[in-house]
């Protein structure tokens, strides 16, 4: 949450609410992209070509890269959709008559 001054950290949808704001009503685009397949080549343009180089290599031995490669690879989506349900009586009663499915 922000503090009164209004300088503290706020809720990251806030955040994204700003950004569209300002994007649809003052047509000001935000610093960084926020499009995450356009952001290394941002950050291409923006950065040094040794200091782009440094970090695209995995700054240093590149243990951060192979640790977040790792992790990505072991994290799995599951579905929730596909949950037993009870059934359902999809019968109807009209005027006392039970018409079933």
């Amino acid at each position: 949450m922000a503090d009164e001054d209004g300088d503290g950290p706020q809720p990251y949808a806030a955040y994204l609410r700003a950004i569209l704001q300002k994007g649809l009503l003052a047509n000001e685009l935000p610093i960084v992209t926020t499009n995450p397949n356009s952001l290394e080549e941002q950050a291409k343009q923006k950065m040094t070509k040794a200091g782009f180089d440094y970090i695209k290599g995995g700054a240093g031995e590149a243990a951060t890269m192979d640790a977040n490669r790792l992790a990505f690879r072991q994290w799995k989506i599951v579905p929730r959709v596909l949950k037993p349900t009870t059934p359902r009586d999809l019968g109807v009663t009209i005027f006392g008559q039970k018409f079933g499915m």
